[in-house]
């Protein structure tokens, strides 16, 4: 048997969070992630995987973050790092600018979601 799972983004439940997340995400580091990240992104479906598939129930952590974990969180991204080496500067203060107006309040926790991506299977029996 064999189980590989990923965790492709957080989400936000607050639509125009996610709405700005996703921006940053794409638009203003999404050139510097490694292009394996496209195999995070597939949920792993894009790779060979020579097992018979064992259905699972869709997984998620259920999270409640502050901004300063989010951005915490997003400044451990490689993709973050290749910005900063590239671009030399830091693309924090661009999320922290665009998500602050929508926050709630300062040190407020929202949900967040992290969905799980997971492939699991077994040999195939010999036959």
């Amino acid at each position: 048997m064999l189980a590989a799972w990923t965790y492709p983004r957080p989400q936000f439940v607050d639509a125009q969070l996610e709405a700005r997340f996703a921006e940053f995400y794409h638009d203003v580091v999404g050139k510097y992630w490694p292009p394996e990240r496209r195999h995070v992104q597939s949920n792993y479906t894009t790779l060979p995987f020579p097992f018979e598939e064992i259905a699972h129930p869709p997984f998620a952590l259920q999270l409640r973050w502050n901004l300063e974990q989010v951005l915490g969180y997003v400044s451990s991204w490689s993709a973050t790092t290749r910005y900063r080496k590239a671009e030399g500067r830091d693309p924090l203060p661009l999320l922290r600018a665009a998500l602050a107006p929508l926050w709630p309040a300062a040190g407020e926790q929202l949900p967040v979601r992290m969905p799980i991506a997971l492939r699991a299977g077994r040999l195939r029996a010999a036959g």
